[in-house]
């Protein structure tokens, strides 16, 4: 018989039947247990049978002689991390000198305890490394086969389109024509008007009757012009004070 060896083993969660070999040694936190030095298999058997993994619920080590090995197993779902397109998995340091720590590519299931004090990264050739609490994975796929998907960023986007040009009433040059155009208006609207009172003074004065007929009519015209002039000039001139002022429309 070969110098005795020690194993001792922790599952998460705890309470979980142990067995080393094929020998039942009791339940889990297991204290250091002696056994033969060489290759040994460490299993612990979840609660629910239907759930046995053997690629999760065991490990084989090689156990030296006087060696104590300490054994962790996380029994707890291990969720399946899923990308678009499929990346490389890497567990970011918890210090900086340390190394980061590639795990595999998605799609790829992962224990919790790996996952709950680390942040994860996801890299694929062209696309942006997305950064994510590896707490947070864990709560977005929750459930006993839970699984989370990300969708990586691409480097190959389009160029950003041009951008819009100002609208007409944006453009410095019509706003001036707008307040020039409204002081022509306003400043015609005047001169009509100057131009009604004089039909008006010949209408009061004139004694032919055509005459008479005449220069209403045109004291009637230019009221109206006169009118129409100083409304449309008053407007046109505050419309483009009020773009050049406060720079709207651009």
């Amino acid at each position: 018989m070969g110098a005795p060896a020690y194993v001792a083993v922790e599952t998460r969660p705890s309470g979980l039947r142990v067995t080393i070999g094929a020998i039942e040694v009791g339940w889990s936190p297991l204290a250091p247990t002696r056994i033969v030095s060489g290759r040994v298999t460490v299993r612990a058997y979840p609660r629910d049978s239907r759930r046995f993994v053997p690629a999760i619920d065991g490990v084989t080590l090689d156990a030296a002689p006087g060696e104590t090995l300490r054994v962790f197993l996380d029994l707890r779902p291990h969720p399946l991390l899923q990308s678009r397109p499929a990346a490389l998995v890497s567990l970011l340091a918890l210090r900086a000198a340390e190394p980061d720590s590639a795990v595999g590519e998605t799609p790829l299931r992962l224990a919790p305890s790996l996952l709950e004090s680390r942040r994860v990264r996801f890299e694929a050739p062209g696309f942006a490394d997305s950064v994510v609490p590896g707490a947070w994975l864990l709560e977005t796929a929750g459930g006993d086969t839970g699984s989370v998907s990300l969708r990586l960023r691409s480097l190959n986007l389009p160029p950003p389109p041009p951008p819009p040009r100002p609208s007409l009433l944006g453009r410095r040059w019509f706003q001036w024509s707008l307040v020039g155009a409204g002081a022509i208006l306003t400043g015609g609207a005047a001169i009509l008007r100057h131009e009604g009172d004089r039909a008006y003074d010949r209408y009061l004065d004139a004694s032919d009757p055509r005459v008479i007929e005449r220069e209403f009519d045109r004291t009637i015209r230019y009221d109206r012009w006169s009118a129409a002039s100083l409304g449309t000039g008053q407007v046109l001139f505050t419309t483009g004070l009020f773009f050049l002022v406060t720079g709207l429309g651009r």
